[in-house]
């Protein structure tokens, strides 16, 4: 008796979303009918710097929400005052689990002869001596003020870390390579939905600002922090006249069902 072989090619047998781009918006068409998962990616690329922007879920479920911004230095940077990470969503339709909130610095130094990875203590929202760097706004805004606990100096213009131990000695100098600043939250549907296939075009946003000194100016007296921009929908910095603020890396993601 003969034998088949059979190729069965059926939308309903897909599981997975996956949608990745550059410049943004990004839309991502979730049909819950198809699938069990469903992400997006955005990039925004800037001189020395990377930001991505990601958000995954499951349309069928009303939890589980998860959105990663991440912030990447190819160079590290030298002049930098503070700096600020901010995820955006639609406070009508979901809030931000606060449990879930954590954020991590992550540098990578080298000296003469290879290149070291340091993760730093992760950051969390629900750990009362952190709450101080995080700020929600009532709009729609998780805000991580980025403290630079990794740079202990610079040597030759060039910002150096702390003493790190290889085989029971403290090595100096170490020059950092590369830092990457990562802050992710999951979220809950707000309301009578049963699952995020009820709603539609789901916006999420994520932004990064970095800051730097003006010439010629005292950081005496430096007030600086982060705000959520209803009107203009971007992470805003309100500083004194000693430090200015580059222009948003923002990404845009929306999720069609």
């Amino acid at each position: 008796m003969p034998s088949y072989s059979i190729t069965l090619y059926a939308k309903w047998l897909e599981k997975d979303l996956i949608v990745n781009g550059t410049g943004g918006p990004i839309d991502v068409n979730c049909n819950s009918e198809y699938y069990d998962f469903c992400q997006g990616s955005v990039i925004t690329t800037r001189s020395i710097t990377k930001l991505v922007t990601t958000v995954s879920l499951n349309p069928n479920s009303r939890t589980g929400l998860h959105v990663k911004n991440e912030l990447t230095w190819t160079e590290p940077p030298t002049y930098s005052v503070k700096d600020f990470s901010g995820i955006g969503y639609h406070p009508v339709y979901v809030d931000s689990n606060r449990e879930t909130i954590e954020a991590e610095i992550r540098v990578y130094y080298h000296d003469y002869e290879g290149i070291y990875d340091i993760s730093y203590d992760n950051y969390y929202y629900s750990n009362q001596d952190h709450k101080y760097m995080f700020e929600i706004d009532p709009n729609g805004a998780i805000i991580w003020n980025i403290e630079k606990v990794y740079i202990n100096g610079f040597i030759n213009g060039h910002p150096s870390g702390p003493a790190i131990f290889k085989d029971g000695e403290a090595v100096m100098p170490f020059y950092i390579d590369t830092v990457v600043y990562t802050l992710e939250n999951d979220f809950d549907l707000l309301g009578d939905y049963a699952s995020y296939n009820n709603l539609n075009k789901l916006p999420f946003w994520g932004d990064y600002r970095h800051t730097y000194p003006d010439v010629n100016f005292s950081f005496d007296g430096l007030t600086l922090r982060a705000y959520y921009d209803k009107i203009q929908v971007f992470l805003g910095v309100k500083i004194t006249p000693t430090i200015s603020a580059d222009s948003s890396r923002k990404n845009d993601i929306e999720i069609y069902f």
